[in-house]
C-alpha cells in the first residue's frame, strides 16, 4: 500500500495553491480530492499524490522556490494535536524529539532525526520510499517548515547555521540563501538544518505544561488505533496476494479468509480510509514489480498469477501504474 500523509498537510497545500492564483476546482482535480475530502481531517492521502501537487504548482508558476516560500508560511497548528504538543513542550529539544516520536502518525515512509555533532545539532528529513523520486518541492517545504517551527517555538527570527538539500542545485541559488538567511549546500545525503546545540535547551516561552499530558495521551491512543489498522491492512493484502491466482477476488472471500463478514471488513477499511479495490490494485502493483524484477516467469505467466484472464489486461493495468509496459519495466530493471 502506498505511504500516506495526513489531510491536515494536504488541505494546507491546497490552500497554498489556491492562494498562489490557481482556481480551487483545478487544484482539487490535481489531487483527485473533493471539497468534502479536504475538510475531513481524519482522512489520509497517498503521499505521492501530495508530493506531486507541490511539484505541479511549482511548475505552473515556474517558481523553483515555491516549496521554501510555502514552508516558511506553515504554522505548527497544521500538525493538529501534534502541533499543540510541540508548542507546549518544555524545551526546543524536547519539542523536536516529540515531533520525531510521533511523525509517522502524520506521514509515512519518512525518516526524521536529530543528530548531535559537537556544538551543532542536525535536524534531518528524508522520504524513504525509493519509488518517490521527484520530491524537490517536498524536501524544501519540510526544511522551510522546520525553520518556521523553531521560530514559532522560540518567538525569535531564528536562522540555521547551514542547510543541506539532497537534490542538485538550480542555476541561481541566491534566492535560497536570501529566504533562509543561511548557507545552502546541495547534493547532500539528506535534507537537514544545522542548529546551535545550546538552542535545544531553550525553554518554550508560552508553553502550558498542564496541557501536555492530556495531549500526549490523545496522541498515544491515536497511534495505537493506527497500528491496529495497519495490521489489519497488512493481513488483507497478504490474503489478496494469496488469492490472486484464483482469478476473481471479492471482499466477501477475503473477509471469510480472515474470519469476519464482508460488512465488518468493509467497515474496518472505511475507518482506515482505504477501499478494497485500492488494496487489490496496490497488491497487484507490488507483486507485479517483484515478479518482473526477481523471477523468470513470462509476462503471460505473471498476468495469470496476478489474476488477469488476458495479458492485454495486465499490460493496460501496469502501464496505468508506472507509465511503462511490463516488458519495458523488466528491461529497465535488468539494466540497473
Amino acid at each position: 500500500m502506498a505511504p500516506t500523509i495526513a489531510m491536515e498537510f494536504v488541505a494546507s497545500a491546497v490552500r497554498a495553491a489556491v492562494h498562489s492564483g490557481i482556481e480551487q476546482p483545478a487544484v482539487l482535480k490535481m489531487t483527485g480530492l473533493t471539497l468534502e475530502d479536504i475538510t475531513d481531517r481524519t482522512k489520509q492521502v497517498p503521499l505521492p499524490q501530495h508530493i506531486q501537487l507541490l511539484e505541479t504548482v511549482a511548475a505552473i508558476h515556474q517558481d523553483e522556490c515555491f516549496g521554501l516560500r510555502y514552508g516558511l508560511n506553515h504554522h505548527l497548528s497544521d500538525f493538529g494535536v501534534l502541533g499543540y504538543v510541540l508548542l507546549n513542550s518544555a524545551t526546543v529539544g524536547s519539542a523536536l524529539n516529540q515531533l520525531i516520536q510521533y511523525f509517522e502518525v502524520w506521514q509515512q515512509a519518512t525518516e526524521v532525526a536529530l543528530t548531535l555533532d559537537g556544538d551543532t545539532a542536525w535536524f534531518s528529513y528524508q522520504i524513504t520510499d525509493a519509488s518517490i523520486q521527484t520530491r524537490k518541492q517536498d524536501a524544501e517545504t519540510a526544511i522551510a517548515f522546520s525553520v518556521a517551527s523553531i521560530r514559532t517555538l522560540t518567538r525569535q527570527h531564528w536562522c540555521p547555521k547551514a542547510v543541506w538539500l539532497e537534490h542538485s542545485p538550480p542555476r541561481d541559488t541566491s534566492e535560497y540563501e536570501r529566504l533562509l538567511n543561511a548557507p545552502v549546500f546541495f547534493d547532500q545525503p539528506v535534507n537537514a538544518i544545522a542548529i546551535e546545540r545550546k538552542l535545544l535547551e531553550e525553554t518554550i516561552p508560552l508553553a502550558d505544561r498542564t496541557l501536555l499530558p492530556m495531549l500526549e495521551s490523545h496522541l498515544q491512543t491515536f497511534m495505537a488505533q493506527r497500528e491496529v489498522g495497519n495490521q489489519l491492512i497488512a493481513s488483507v493484502c497478504q490474503t489478496i496476494a494469496q488469492s490472486l491466482p484464483q482469478g476473481c477476488i471479492t471482499l466477501e472471500k477475503v473477509a471469510a479468509g480472515l474470519g469476519m463478514s464482508g460488512r465488518t471488513l468493509q467497515r474496518y477499511l472505511r475507518d482506515c480510509n482505504v477501499t478494497f479495490k485500492q488494496l487489490v490494485n496496490e497488491t497487484r502493483h507490488r507483486q507485479a514489480m517483484m515478479y518482473l524484477e526477481e523471477s523468470k516467469l513470462t509476462l503471460t505467466e505473471i498476468a495469470f498469477v496476478l489474476g488477469y484472464s488476458e495479458l492485454s489486461a495486465f499490460n493496460h493495468a501496469f502501464k496505468s501504474w508506472t507509465g511503462l509496459t511490463p516488458r519495458k519495466y523488466r528491461q529497465s530493471a535488468l539494466e540497473r
